[in-house]
């Protein structure tokens, strides 16, 4: 994987494995959980983490 050239950490689409960090959830269940949410993007050959899709969806289906 390539380090982005231009790095916005406020930026809406983050990449699957700083999705996994901020979650603190493996890059799998990660993936499973942003598809399940609808939070999932393919660009080209880049995937990529809709982040306030992807924590809205965490927080309502799986908070007490």
């Amino acid at each position: 994987m390539h380090p982005l050239s231009n790095p916005n950490p406020k930026g809406t689409l983050i990449t699957v494995p700083q999705a996994a960090y901020e979650s603190n959830l493996s890059i799998k269940t990660t993936r499973k959980l942003a598809k399940e949410a609808g939070a999932f993007v393919k660009i080209g050959g880049s995937s990529r983490v809709d982040s306030e899709r992807y924590f809205a969806y965490i927080c309502n289906t799986y908070a007490e």
